[in-house]
């Protein structure tokens, strides 16, 4: 039990270090050196003999390291595949359930299983029947069933009741993982789903991006309560107080982070600095709608509406 502690404290200490240490990693696979076995978790009959306090200990720092897991891909991109090429159960299964996919070896006996019910009678300890639910969307009555199956599901049966993303067999499983992985690191994070280009006066040419506003929301069919975060450039102060005189928004929603006077206007790049920090407060915020506008050379400016997928 205490090597088990041990190494999911190693997980944990690995996954901060691949966030904040090696940022350019894009996704991350989560598998096992053992043939037909993933993982089977702790020694439950172990654990249930164990004190209260080591009880409370050990599922802190299990969840504590799933925790990370679901952080680091929330907040930072790193995303996480489970390869359970092997029978995947209890704590086990757990792992797997914080990754952001999971795909089990197709094999004729490999599953995925929390037995703590049939085995122990007490419900999975640091949150996998909440993950199934409310992070896989599993139907109640098919994880309720699921809970009790000792045996664990497997095969298309685990994907058809929503407990892994796919099914691959044994022959094609190395290949499968590594398109798989592929594909979740290039995973598209939004679409600009409108824009526009506009001309205004040239002796006010500044006054660009209240007409740009005007011009995407209408295309858009939008209003600005809408908009979840409002990116404006501030190529000089008056851009951003002439906008938000015009179109009152909430000025809570207004360039958050700061303007173009606090993070700066790179030349030839301002547009591409406005967009990457509209994405990450969306996606720091869990918000949905950005608007974006810039006031350009001749007069003109753009409008863009930004959302995530």
């Amino acid at each position: 039990m205490g090597d088990h502690l041990g190494v999911d404290i190693e997980l944990a200490d690995a996954i901060q270090r691949l966030r904040f240490e090696h940022p350019s990693v894009k996704c991350c696979v989560i598998t096992s050196a053992h043939d037909k076995i993933f993982c089977a978790g702790a020694n439950i009959y172990m654990l249930a003999s164990s004190t209260h306090p080591f009880k409370v200990n050990f599922c802190k720092y299990t969840n504590e390291t799933r925790l990370a897991i679901e952080e680091a891909s929330a907040q930072s991109g790193q995303r996480y595949l489970a390869a359970c090429n092997g029978a995947t159960a209890g704590g086990g299964y757990e792992l797997a359930l914080a990754c952001d996919e999971i795909v089990l070896v197709d094999d004729g006996s490999s599953t995925v299983a929390l037995p703590e019910v049939p085995l122990l009678a007490v419900l999975p300890g640091t949150g996998g029947l909440t993950r199934v639910v409310d992070k896989r969307k599993v139907r109640r009555d098919l994880a309720d069933t699921f809970s009790t199956l000792a045996e664990g599901v497997k095969g298309k049966r685990a994907v058809e009741w929503g407990l892994v993303d796919a099914v691959v067999p044994r022959s094609k499983f190395a290949d499968g993982i590594a398109e798989r992985a592929k594909a979740l690191a290039v995973r598209v994070r939004a679409a600009i789903t409108h824009q526009c280009l506009v001309g205004v006066d040239p002796v006010l040419m500044l006054t660009g991006p209240i007409d740009a506003t005007h011009r995407i929301l209408e295309r858009a069919g939008m209003t600005m309560a809408d908009i979840d975060l409002y990116e404006v450039n501030e190529a000089f102060a008056s851009v951003v107080l002439s906008w938000a005189r015009v179109h009152e928004p909430d000025m809570d929603k207004l360039n958050v982070n700061g303007g173009a006077i606090a993070l700066g206007h790179p030349v030839g790049a301002t547009g591409s600095r406005l967009i990457t920090t509209a994405l990450h407060e969306l996606e720091r915020t869990d918000k949905s709608v950005a608007l974006v506008s810039m006031c350009c050379g001749g007069a003109l400016a753009t409008g863009t509406i930004l959302e995530r997928l």
